[in-house]
């Protein structure tokens, strides 16, 4: 069975520049090629953060691109994702699933209030303002364009 990994890049093979990811929030458009390259630097971000193969991180962003990065990067790294949901969820429901999971990052675009203030005492918080935040942070602290997934997976 092919790897995630592998299955990106074949199809950036083959689609290039064509659109992969359409941001309409803030007009973000991802090429295949693009989504390659952001996923791999997500993934090389993910591992400088701590995470590993079985280690879970909750998502709590509205429909993004940065949610699908996180979600195949996740795949690629062998962590879970423990989505969150800011309309359905209660700041208690919130705080059991990543509790109740031993979720160890939270990334999400709150900046303030009760919920936050809770979430803080179980996970540690990324805040991520914009998708131009977002790829920043993947750009500046993960340079590396490639990914080795048995050496990560290990």
């Amino acid at each position: 069975m092919e790897s995630l990994y592998s299955l990106l890049r074949k199809k950036s093979a083959v689609c290039g520049s064509k659109c992969a990811i359409l941001g309409l929030e803030e007009s973000v458009t991802i090429s295949y090629r693009e989504l390659v390259d952001y996923v791999i630097r997500t993934a090389n971000w993910l591992t400088q953060l701590g995470v590993t193969k079985n280690t879970r991180f909750g998502i709590l962003l509205q429909n993004t691109p940065e949610i699908l990065l996180l979600e195949l990067a996740a795949g690629i790294v062998g962590a879970a994702v423990v989505p969150l949901d800011e309309l359905r969820d209660t700041c208690d429901r919130m705080s059991f699933k990543l509790a109740s999971t031993g979720s160890k990052l939270l990334f999400t675009r709150m900046n303030s209030g009760r919920e936050l203030a809770n979430l803080k005492k179980i996970v540690r918080i990324i805040k991520i303002s914009s998708f131009a935040d977002f790829k920043n942070e993947i750009f500046n602290y993960s340079p590396k364009l490639e990914f080795e997934p048995t050496k990560n997976l290990a």
